[in-house]
């Protein structure tokens, strides 16, 4: 790692990412403690604090056409339980964020539900969060909504597929 004495910590529930997940750490020679487990549950019964949070959360993949045009066609009736999840992730998430702390929580969609609303909500929720300036705003400039805590760019102007990102700190 980059920094002496740091540790990496990884949450993944799917048998298959785990795998791939500690494959590329290792190839990478970087330390970290892989867990096979359910990240909400994993962190709500943790008491450990954690300086930086990446928070990726499943979601609709909405921000994926590119990479799935069929995407506006399927039936999303899996919205609600998804952004309910996310929601129990951003909460035991921010419960877990160290004082100074950086939480960056991301999704590959470009639904407002799955972005916008939860950093609302965060901002509400958690007044002792306060939204972080982590994008320079030159990166923001081409993106539609961005500013420097809250990060869209579209896919029809970025390099990759459109997603949708946030940070706070502690």
């Amino acid at each position: 790692m980059r920094h002496p004495g740091a540790s990496l910590t990884a949450l993944e529930v799917h048998p298959r990412r785990v795998a791939r997940l500690r494959q590329t750490l290792e190839q990478r020679g970087i330390a970290a403690q892989v867990v096979h487990t359910d990240a909400a549950e994993w962190l709500e019964r943790s008491d450990a604090s954690f300086d930086l949070i990446l928070l990726d959360a499943p979601c609709s993949g909405s921000g994926t056409l590119q990479k799935h045009p069929e995407w506006p066609w399927l039936v999303h009736d899996d919205l609600p339980r998804l952004t309910g999840l996310q929601r129990r992730l951003l909460t035991a998430a921010a419960e877990r964020l160290a004082p100074g702390g950086l939480l960056i929580y991301a999704v590959c969609s470009w639904l407002p539900e799955e972005g916008e609303a939860h950093r609302e909500w965060l901002a509400e929720a958690r007044p002792e969060l306060r939204p972080a300036a982590v994008w320079p705003a030159a990166l923001g400039a081409d993106a539609d909504g961005a500013t420097t805590a809250f990060f869209r760019p579209h896919p029809l102007r970025w390099e990759g597929e459109g997603f949708q990102a946030f940070a706070f700190t502690r």
